[in-house]
C-alpha cells in the first residue's frame, strides 16, 4: 500500500490534474483520491503526535481526543506509543487513555485498542493501569471479557476494585459462590462504587450462600465503607436464617457492627434479640446502651410492667437510663409521656434536657407550650444559651411564633392566645421558617467564627490543616493580604473566636490532617492562663498531609459535655480511618444521638455536602466560603 501511494504520487507529478483525468479511469481516479486524503490524515495524526510529545506535560487534553478523532490505524498506533511512553504519575495519563474511546465498534481496531487497554491494565505501574481500567469500564460490553481478566488476574488491587463496577449487573444476574467470594474479596468504596451499590448487588444472592459466607467475611477486618452496606443486604434478605445471623452479631466486639445488627433487627420488626438486648443494657459503651434501652421500649410498648420500669428509668442516678426514658416518652399514653417529660425537662444534664426537648416537640401537645415559655427563661438564667435556644426553636415549631428571647412577649402572646390557641398545621409551620430563620441572629455575641455566631459555653473547635490549606485565600471572603492562605486565614477566624470566648467558658481545639492533635483531653476553662496558652497552640500549627475528617470528629465527640462543634475543612475526607461521607454521617448521628451537641459547618473553597449533612443533623448552620466573584 505505501509502495502504491509513492507510485500515485510520482503520476500526480507528472502533470496537471486535467490530463491526469484523461489518462485515468473513474475508479483510478476515486483511488487516487482516497490515498491522498489517507496521506492528509496521517500527516495530521503524526503532527499532532509530534506536537503532544514536544509539549508532554503540557499537553492539552483536547490534542488527544483530535488525535484519536482521525480514526484509522496510523493514530491508533501512534495512540498506543504514546499512552506506552507514559510511566508513573503524569497529566498525560488520562487524557491519554480516554481517547482510546474513539475506537469502540471500529471493527479490527477496536480490537486492537482493547488488547493493549488489557495488557495495560494488568500491568503492575498503578497510574498507567487505573487510567486503562477506567476506559475498559467505559467502553460498554465489549470490554467485559478484558474487565473479566483484570479482576481476576490484576496484581494491583485498586484496579481489580475499579474493573469489578460494570461487571456488577453480571454478578447480579449470576449469583453463585465464586461471584459472591470475588465480591467480598474485590470490592472497596469508593472505587467500585458506593455501599449502596455492594448492597444492591449482595441482595442478589440467596440467603442459604449468603448469610453463611458473611459470617465467615465478619470474622475477618471488615472495611468500615462496606459495613453498612453488607448490613443492609442482610437485613433485607428474607428468612429466619438472617434474623439469627443478626441476633448472633449482637454479642460482636465491634461496636459499629452490633449497632447496625440492632438498626437492622428493628428494621425488619424482630423481636427474639431479648436477652442479647439485656446485656447490652449493660454495656460500658453510652451509645450501645443508649440505643439498646430505646430498642427495649419499643419490644414493650404497651405492656404496664415495661411502663412502670420506664417511668424508674426516668429517675434513675445514671444519666443514659434517663435520656433513653426521654426518648420512649412518646410510646406512653400521651398524658403520662407528658408528666414524665416535664420532669426531663427541668434534669440536671443537659444532653437529657435536650432528649427530653426532643420529644416534646414530637409529642406536640398544647399544655407543653406555657411550660417552655418558662423554660426560655430559666435556661437563659443558668448561662446556657445553646439549650435557651434550642427550647426556643421547639416553641417556634410549635407555634409558629418567632419572638425568640423575648420572654415578655412570649408570656403576654400565650395570656392573650393561649386560651383558643391550636397547634399549626406542619404547612403553616413550614410558611414561618424563613422568618425564624432570620430571627436566630438575634442571639449573637461579640465572638464568632467565620461569621458564625460563638454563643456556647462548652464548645470545640475543629480545623483542618491538611495539605490543601496552605491554598491562597486573598479573594476569600475572608482572606487577608495578598499572600495570606486559607490556614492563615483560619488561624485569624480562630484567634478571634478565642479573644471574644467568655471567662469561664469551657473549650477545647481539634486541629487534623493525616492525624489528629487535640490541644487538650477534654474541655478546659477559658482564663487568663488558658487563653494565652490556647493562642500559642494555634499559632504553631502548620500544613501537612490528607483529611482524616472522621477521626477529628471523633476526637471532639470524646470531650465530654461538649454542646457545641465548630467544624472547618477546605476538601472531602481522606487518609482517616473512615474517608465514606455516608458513612462519616451515620457515625456521627449515633454520637450525637447520645451528646446532642449542635455542629456548625464552614466549607471553605466551595461546597462540601458532608459539612451540610452533619449541620442540616444537628440543626447546626453550615456556611460556604467562596472566592469573591471578579471585580468585588
Amino acid at each position: 500500500m505505501l509502495a502504491g501511494s509513492r507510485r500515485w504520487r510520482s503520476i500526480l507529478e507528472c502533470g496537471p490534474p486535467t490530463a491526469l483525468n484523461t489518462l485515468l479511469p473513474s475508479v483510478c481516479r476515486l483511488a487516487l483520491v482516497l490515498l491522498l486524503a489517507a496521506s492528509a490524515s496521517a500527516q495530521q495524526a503524526r503532527k499532532l503526535a509530534r506536537q503532544i510529545e514536544d509539549a508532554r506535560e503540557e499537553a492539552q487534553p483536547a490534542w488527544f481526543q483530535q488525535l484519536a478523532a482521525i480514526g484509522d490505524e496510523e493514530a491508533l498506533n501512534l495512540l498506543i506509543e504514546i499512552a506506552e511512553d507514559i510511566k508513573g504519575v503524569s497529566r498525560r495519563t488520562f487524557p491519554a487513555f480516554r481517547a482510546f474511546l474513539h475506537f469502540r465498534d471500529r471493527n479490527e481496531l477496536e480490537t486492537v485498542a482493547l488488547e493493549f487497554l488489557r495488557q495495560t491494565a494488568l500491568s503492575s505501574t498503578s497510574y498507567p493501569s487505573m487510567a486503562a481500567v477506567n476506559t475498559l469500564a467505559q467502553w460498554g460490553p465489549a470490554a467485559n471479557q478484558a474487565l473479566t481478566e483484570v479482576v481476576h488476574e490484576a496484581s494491583l488491587a485498586n484496579s481489580r476494585a475499579r474493573a469489578i463496577t460494570p461487571l456488577l449487573p453480571v454478578i447480579r444476574e449470576n449469583p453463585d459462590a465464586a461471584n459472591l467470594d470475588l465480591l467480598l474479596e474485590v470490592f472497596r468504596s469508593p472505587l467500585s462504587g458506593p455501599p449502596e451499590k455492594f448492597a444492591q448487588t449482595l441482595t442478589a444472592f440467596p440467603s442459604e450462600l449468603l448469610v453463611p459466607r458473611l459470617q465467615e467475611w465478619f470474622q475477618e477486618e471488615v472495611p468500615p465503607a462496606l459495613l453498612d452496606g453488607a448490613m443492609r443486604a442482610l437485613t433485607s434478605t428474607p428468612g429466619e436464617e438472617a434474623g439469627t445471623f443478626l441476633v448472633e452479631l449482637l454479642e460482636h466486639e465491634n461496636p459499629a457492627l452490633v449497632l447496625r445488627a440492632l438498626h437492622g433487627l428493628r428494621q425488619r420488626g424482630d423481636g427474639s434479640h431479648e436477652a442479647q438486648l439485656v446485656s447490652l443494657m449493660r454495656s460500658k459503651d453510652p451509645v450501645l446502651r443508649y440505643f439498646a434501652l430505646v430498642e427495649n421500649g419499643r419490644l414493650h410498648s404497651g405492656d404496664p410492667k415495661w411502663e412502670k420500669k420506664l417511668l424508674k428509668m426516668a429517675s434513675s442516678k445514671d444519666r443514659i437510663d434517663r435520656q433513653a426514658a426521654a426518648a420512649c416518652a412518646g410510646l406512653l399514653p400521651q398524658a403520662l409521656g407528658w408528666s414524665m417529660l416535664k420532669d426531663l425537662l427541668v434534669d440536671e444534664h443537659r444532653t437529657v434536657r435536650s432528649q427530653a426537648l426532643v420529644s416534646t416537640g414530637l409529642l406536640r401537645r398544647r399544655d407543653s407550650i406555657p411550660f417552655l415559655i418558662e423554660r426560655v427563661a430559666e435556661e437563659g438564667a443558668e448561662d446556657n444559651p445553646v439549650m435557651r435556644d434550642r427550647v426556643i426553636e421547639v416553641l417556634a415549631g410549635l407555634t409558629g411564633q418567632t419572638f425568640g428571647l423575648a420572654i415578655h412577649t412570649w408570656q403576654v402572646w400565650w395570656e392573650n392566645e393561649g386560651g383558643s390557641f391550636e397547634i399549626p398545621s406542619a404547612e403553616e409551620l413550614l410558611r414561618k421558617t424563613e422568618e425564624r430563620e432570620k430571627r436566630r441572629s438575634q442571639n449573637l455575641t461579640a465572638g464568632s467564627f467565620y461569621g458564625l455566631p460563638v454563643v456556647s459555653r462548652r464548645a470545640v473547635f475543629v480545623l483542618d490543616v491538611s495539605g490543601s490549606m496552605k491554598t491562597a485565600a486573598a479573594n476569600d471572603r475572608y482572606g487577608g493580604g495578598s499572600k495570606a492562605t486559607r490556614l492563615d486565614v483560619a488561624k485569624e477566624q480562630m484567634k478571634q473566636a478565642l479573644e471574644a470566648f467568655p471567662r469561664d467558658g469551657l473549650f477545647n481545639m481539634v486541629f487534623f490532617h493525616t492525624s489528629v492533635k487535640s490541644w487538650q483531653e477534654g474541655l478546659v476553662r477559658m482564663n487568663k492562663n488558658t487563653r494565652a496558652k490556647s493562642l500559642k497552640f494555634l499559632e504553631r500549627q502548620r500544613v501537612a498531609g490528607a483529611t482524616a475528617l472522621y477521626d477529628a470528629l471523633e476526637a471532639a465527640f470524646r470531650n465530654e459535655g461538649v454542646d457545641t462543634i465548630y467544624l472547618m475543612s477546605d476538601g472531602i475526607p481522606g487518609g482517616g480511618t473512615i474517608n465514606n461521607p455516608q458513612q462519616i454521617r451515620k457515625r456521627v448521628q449515633e454520637w450525637n444521638a447520645v451528646a446532642h451537641a449542635t455542629i456548625h459547618c464552614v466549607s471553605v473553597g466551595g461546597e462540601i455536602q458532608l459539612l451540610r449533612w452533619l449541620a442540616e443533623d444537628s440543626g447546626g448552620r453550615f456556611q460556604v466560603v467562596k472566592p469573591r466573584a471578579a471585580g468585588k
